[in-house]
């Protein structure tokens, strides 16, 4: 239950509402919601059914049997509806009863039986309270089509939560016997879907865990970014071409049709389709200082575990086929993994500035966190107060060298480059600080140097 401490709050809070309910679950394959529900169930009277991949008729022959066996139940009657009811009436005692069909479209998609039976219950079944939970795994569905596809069943829904990722503190919840630097590279490597987090070995290297997870053939994560991406979309190959480009750094629409033709109207369509399933975003640059300087929008992978798939084992497969895992990994990756980490170790430096701001531990309470992406130069992090319009320039370097004077030389030649002044400098570095810098740093009240034990 790492990092799931809201999200089970929402559930109760459902709960004790009292009225019938119905509530919308959902995330993508691994992100813990059966965890999630199984937890939340503990103390509650509850049917719990997953909803597989056959026809309507054999899925309530297995329903029925399932809950009988679950619940103890009498059931009767052969429909959805008399499933449930008489599910329901086995709980004797119980003021309220929860009813969770996990994976709801395996069914819906074959028709409108469940869901007119959902509906049934809750409007007519009367003899106790009835909260209900369907919960999807296809994001796509519930965000284009699940309203349409419920009918007039939307109209009963009392509340969505879609399970995001962790947060990198999450991470390192999960890993106590690890270091931050180890918990920043799963968070890179991984993003935070806790299914993917669960098999990284705390007792191997990020090298034994890349090679055993994503180059051998029979990894666990080899192909499953296909396998997601089938699961979700249509017309793959679109997607990895996609995808292979906005990881080898093509990132403007225009870099993207000059490498696969595609019209610049389909390429949007396709980036759209990513986006909607987290998996894509458009950065823009912070709107401080000198505006003719900064860079367009341009697309990127948000997902680390998809960044890095398409990044480093996609563009293999041929040499991984052929068992050159070391080779890939040591010819390929490693040489690149310093400059891949960058923009995640910005995202962590940036989690930590939130934490802190949401203790008031910093000089000025900011409202806006950003980086400013230049023509020419980027800033890592740009946070602004919004009241005093008082700025602070973060830079965050992941390098086996230690931060110098030379390090924040640059920095500050970017900020005026950029044409920004700030009153406060955080500077974030993987391996510490050169002692020479350190000692002159201690007489500037303005510059706050932060390691990775302090993460």
């Amino acid at each position: 239950m790492v990092g799931r401490k809201k999200e089970l709050s929402f559930l109760n809070e459902q709960y004790n509402a009292g009225a019938n309910s119905l509530v919308i679950l959902y995330g993508r394959q691994g992100t813990g919601k059966t965890t999630l529900i199984n937890e939340f169930l503990k103390d509650k009277s509850h049917i719990y059914y997953l909803a597989k991949e056959c026809q309507t008729t054999e899925q309530q022959f297995l329903m029925k049997e399932e809950l009988e066996k679950s619940t103890g139940a009498e059931i009767n009657g052969v429909e959805f509806a008399d499933i449930i009811k008489d599910s329901l009436n086995s709980f004797s005692g119980a003021d309220k009863v929860v009813v969770v069909i996990d994976e709801i479209y395996n069914e819906l998609k074959q028709g409108p039986a469940l869901r007119d039976a959902i509906a049934d219950v809750l409007e007519n079944y009367e003899d106790k309270s009835v909260m209900f939970i369907l919960t999807s795994s296809s994001v796509w569905w519930v965000e284009n089509h699940m309203v349409k596809d419920l009918g007039k069943l939307a109209m009963s829904i009392t509340a969505f939560n879609k399970l995001s990722g962790l947060d990198f503190v999450d991470i390192v919840n999960r890993f106590e016997s690890l270091s931050s630097r180890q918990c920043v590279y799963i968070y890179g490597i991984l993003g935070g879907v806790p299914g993917y987090v669960d098999m990284w070995k705390d007792k191997s290297s990020v090298k034994s865990n890349i090679i055993n997870l994503f180059l051998d053939k029979n990894g666990l994560f080899y192909r499953e970014p296909e396998r997601f991406l089938k699961s979700e979309l249509r017309e793959l190959s679109f997607y990895n071409t996609i995808l292979a480009n906005l990881a080898a750094g093509r990132v403007k629409l225009n870099e993207l049709h000059a490498r696969t033709g595609f019209s610049r109207a389909k390429i949007s369509v396709y980036i759209k389709n990513l986006i909607q399933l987290d998996i894509v975003e458009k950065r823009f640059s912070s709107d401080e200082g000198d505006y003719s300087r900064t860079q367009k929008g341009v697309y990127c992978i948000k997902d680390p575990f998809m960044h890095f798939w398409y990044k480093f084992v996609f563009p293999n497969t041929g040499l991984l086929e052929m068992g050159h895992t070391e080779y890939v990994y040591d010819n390929i990756i490693e040489p690149q993994l310093s400059d891949y980490m960058h923009p995640y170790f910005v995202k962590v430096c940036k989690e930590y500035l939130n934490l802190m701001n949401q203790y008031k531990r910093l000089p000025v309470n900011y409202e806006i966190c950003e980086s400013w992406n230049g023509k020419e130069h980027n800033i890592d992090i740009i946070a602004k107060d919004i009241e005093t319009g008082e700025l602070i320039a973060g830079m965050c370097k992941w390098s086996d060298e230690p931060y110098s004077d030379d390090d924040f030389a640059a920095m500050i030649e970017k900020l005026e480059y950029a044409k920004i002044d700030c009153e406060y400098y955080y500077l974030f570095s993987k391996s510490g600080f050169r002692e020479d810098f350190e000692i002159s740093c201690k007489q500037i009240n303005n510059v706050i140097l932060i390691d990775l034990n302090s993460l």
